[in-house]
């Protein structure tokens, strides 16, 4: 999954005269009634929350039995057969202007609901829900946050629209797909009784240092509401390695000291071919140098 804060300066840059401006919906109470509703309607017991990394070819697109709720990247993936449901989150500023206004066709092709922020939520998209972060903020009763007592920091929130992301616990796509699964168990009913994760990782970069816990937190909501959690072998998360105080190092952890190794052993690598390549291209502006010089005295003794 790409770094969400890098795209965001790759295609600010990219964009620049060009900024796409989508025409807002106005949405109304009923509007909101039957996104619920539409919500509601769903029977499976069985969701498989669909990243882009390397188990997304396990995931089971001939059971239909299975809801599969995908990040929006996945709809730019030639892997991906089959979409239940679609999270994005992002404005449409960032990725139609990387993809040249190609991207909103590959959403309403798929022909499933769009869980958007109020910010995204256009006509461009007519089966777009808006996502339910103010129901689920309030779901789950977020308590002294930054000294401030839940209840104030809520009233505070919705009455003078403070920075909702330094006071609420989202980092990324994965974590929002998560709390809403369980939302749906504890406050519409749902029958959800498992997750399954394909393509979600969060291994490596900022995924790992700044996501993988906001997922994991999330999960252990979803594991206090009686949901199951599936999670490939190659994902980082839910991993601790060994038991601390009753094992000794697991494997999880060898693998992360190898990982570092080979990281290591990379850079040093790396490094050595970039100073190699450094002494061959001074050597090369050495050369051309004294080529132009004796060009230039050759031109002279010809005037």
């Amino acid at each position: 999954m790409e770094n969400e804060k890098r795209a965001i300066k790759r295609t600010k840059k990219q964009a620049r005269g060009k900024k796409i401006t989508p025409k807002k919906r106005v949405i109304t109470e009923e509007q909101k009634k039957a996104m619920r509703e539409q919500i509601k309607q769903i029977e499976k017991k069985t969701v498989a929350i669909l990243g882009t990394a390397g188990t997304m070819k396990y995931t089971p697109w001939e059971d239909k039995s299975i809801d599969i709720f995908a990040v929006g990247s996945c709809v730019m993936h030639p892997e991906v057969k089959r979409l239940d449901r679609i999270l994005e989150i992002h404005h449409p500023f960032l990725w139609e202007v990387e993809k040249d206004g190609k991207v909103t066709n590959k959403y309403n092709h798929w022909d499933c609901p769009v869980f958007m922020n109020d910010d995204c939520y256009t006509d461009s998209f007519p089966k777009a829900i808006v996502y339910p972060l103010k129901e689920i903020i309030e779901h789950f009763k977020i308590m002294e946050l930054h000294g401030i007592p839940g209840r104030e920091l809520l009233k505070k929130y919705f009455s003078e629209n403070v920075n909702l992301r330094e006071k609420v616990y989202f980092t990324n796509s994965i974590a929002y797909m998560v709390a809403l699964v369980v939302y749906e168990k504890r406050a519409l009913g749902k029958p959800w009784e498992q997750i399954e994760f394909y393509g979600v990782h969060m291994a490596g970069g900022e995924e790992y240092a700044f996501e993988k816990s906001c997922v994991e937190y999330w999960l252990g909501h979803a594991h206090a509401a009686g949901i199951r959690t599936v999670i490939p072998e190659d994902s980082d998360l839910m991993k601790s390695g060994y038991l601390y105080g009753y094992e000794e190092e697991g494997y999880y952890t060898k693998d992360i000291a190898m990982r570092k190794k080979n990281i290591d052993e990379a850079y040093i690598k790396q490094q050595a071919t970039a100073r190699e390549e450094s002494e061959k291209a001074r050597i090369l502006e050495g050369c051309k140098n004294v080529w132009d010089y004796q060009n230039t005295r050759n031109d002279r003794r010809r005037m």
